[in-house]
């Protein structure tokens, strides 16, 4: 099958769990002999963020796996330049403004929109946590536009049984699929600190974060050093507000953007993830059990893994409890060790790459069987217009610019 995947960048897979998501999967399909081709939309932002020579790192990643990587082109004038199987969108933001220019250009391909987890159910969440009447409504207009994105494709993927279930409820007639994370099981050993050690990973581009290590920064952490003064709290991911550097002290390390998770992940005795709003599965959380480092969460935290509190992490949602959580698992290395080998173990049978190849090989099979959901009038028309325009724009329209 020939894939065109459609996003704003190139995934920054050691940076954000959504895009280590979408590298996964693009290895994946790769490695079953389909052909992938990402097309970046916005380069220049990215070089912008992040450096030019980073983001020519990401490309050549891709590059490295067998895919072919677009950029710096129109849409219009990707899709023209060849003929695909599927349209695959990173999210529904993408897909937004550019499911008819598919339509008309690409007639016969499936368009798949890859939720990554439901942007008005994390605005809800968050809604409900806050009380605030702008928040609701935020939520109830995300959830228009992203219910109406997604009735235009052909098939809809969710990170989780429960968000597919919710989308089958507002959406009864639209087939859908599920691919969870993708987490590889690390060689190396494990090898703990000589004190005890918490650690939290996450991107703090990303609002739930934030408001997870505050909270947890307030509310817990205190009752924590009461119980054991001599504990160390690390706090991993790029672009860390002000608010969040200004925790660093002599217990708390904020290290910011760190190229490699893993010697941290081995080394501290347990990871945190106090999450009081989110959707869709918690990257943070599934590659600290894949690494066997043990997890205290909250149900936000747990959600659409299918794991068991007690056995697989440590399940808390107040303060007391995750502290007492915490507390209670660094004073008990025993039950550590078994909590790590248990999680490790449970993302090994469900979310290894393995597992996820078995997946995506049964949603490419449906997606053959189903035909384009082919509702823009008059396809034949527009296309030759659009061709008309895009042949102007590249054979006299830059001429005129260029004289301005």
């Amino acid at each position: 099958m020939n894939i065109l995947f459609v996003d704003y960048q190139f995934p920054m897979f050691d940076r954000s769990s959504a895009d280590l998501r979408m590298y996964s999967i693009v290895k994946i399909l790769l490695q079953q002999g389909h052909r992938c081709i990402y097309y970046a939309s916005d380069i220049p932002l990215q070089e912008h963020k992040l450096g030019r020579p980073e983001v020519e790192r990401y490309r050549t990643a891709l590059h490295d796996a067998g895919a072919g990587t677009l950029a710096r082109k129109g849409f219009e004038e990707t899709l023209s330049g060849a003929a695909y199987d599927a349209i695959f969108f990173k999210y529904f933001f993408p897909a937004e403004k550019r499911i008819e220019y598919v339509r008309i250009w690409q007639p016969r391909a499936r368009i798949i929109i890859d939720s990554v987890d439901l942007v008005y159910e994390r605005l809800l969440a968050k809604a409900r946590l806050t009380e605030r009447p702008q928040d609701y409504q935020a939520a109830a207009a995300m959830k228009r536009r992203e219910l109406a994105t997604y009735a235009s494709a052909d098939l809809v993927i969710t990170v989780t049984p429960d968000e597919a279930e919710i989308l089958s409820r507002e959406l009864p007639k639209m087939p859908l699929g599920v691919i969870p994370n993708v987490h590889e099981i690390p060689q190396a050993k494990r090898a703990e600190t000589p004190y005890p050690s918490l650690l939290f990973i996450g991107a703090f581009t990303h609002e739930p974060n934030v408001d997870a290590v505050l909270y947890f920064a307030h509310e817990a952490w205190p009752k924590i050093l009461a119980e054991l003064p001599d504990a160390q709290w690390t706090i991993v991911g790029g672009s860390p507000p002000p608010e969040i550097v200004a925790l660093a002290a002599q217990n708390i390390e904020v290290t910011g953007h760190v190229p490699d998770t893993l010697p941290y992940l081995l080394s501290r005795w347990l990871s945190i993830a106090p999450l009081r709003f989110g959707a869709g599965m918690k990257g943070k959380v599934g590659e600290s059990m894949a690494a066997g480092t043990p997890v205290v969460t909250t149900s936000f935290g747990a959600q659409g893994f299918g794991l068991t509190p007690g056995k697989h992490l440590m399940l808390a949602d107040d303060p007391p409890s995750f502290a007492a959580q915490v507390i209670h698992l660094l004073k008990n290395q025993e039950l550590r060790q078994q909590i790590g080998r248990e999680g490790q173990r449970f993302i090994e049978q469900r979310y290894s790459p393995r597992a996820v190849s078995r997946l995506l090989t049964t949603l490419l099979s449906r997606l053959t069987a189903l035909e384009p959901n082919n509702r823009v009038n008059f396809l034949k028309l527009r296309r030759a217009a659009r061709l008309a325009r895009l042949s102007l724009a590249r054979h006299l329209l830059w001429r005129l610019r260029f004289k301005h």
